[in-house]
């Protein structure tokens, strides 16, 4: 049986529009944490730091299927391709990784060769009194 015939709102939906969502909920979840952790939280940083690192391992082995609710553990397993990589797709995946970098990189050396980086304008309004000491501020 398809996933788009097992019902719901999401199994209606085109495959790149699940994707796109899936993603998205992966990525942001655990890259707002932190921001809980510091702003809501009011921890200090180095405990928000350690706090984080804790959540993503946590995050990790859910993902990776443990815990519940265990009638998604095969598909977050299958979803986060829990197996073992060959040493040609780890290969790729390392030249895939450095090319997006690059790539990301000369971007914005390329925005800001078109538009002058406005560096007054993005200093102003920093409020950064939550973060304990001088050093870290800096």
């Amino acid at each position: 049986m398809s996933e788009a015939s097992q019902g719901g709102v999401l199994g209606r939906l085109p495959v790149i529009v699940r994707a796109i969502i899936g993603g998205l909920l992966v990525g942001m979840i655990p890259a707002n944490v932190w921001l809980v952790f510091l702003l809501v939280l009011k921890l200090p940083v180095l405990q928000a730091v350690a706090a984080e690192l804790v959540f993503l391992v946590i995050y990790v082995w859910w993902a990776r299927g443990g815990g519940p609710p265990s009638s998604f553990k095969e598909k977050r397993r299958d979803y986060f391709r829990v197996r073992a990589l060959s040493g040609v797709q780890c290969f790729w995946g390392v030249i895939a990784a450095v090319s997006f970098a690059a790539t990301v990189h000369a971007a914005i050396v390329l925005l800001f060769r078109f538009e002058p980086y406005p560096a007054t304008a993005f200093h102003q309004g920093y409020e950064m009194s939550y973060i304990p000491t001088r050093q870290l501020q800096y």
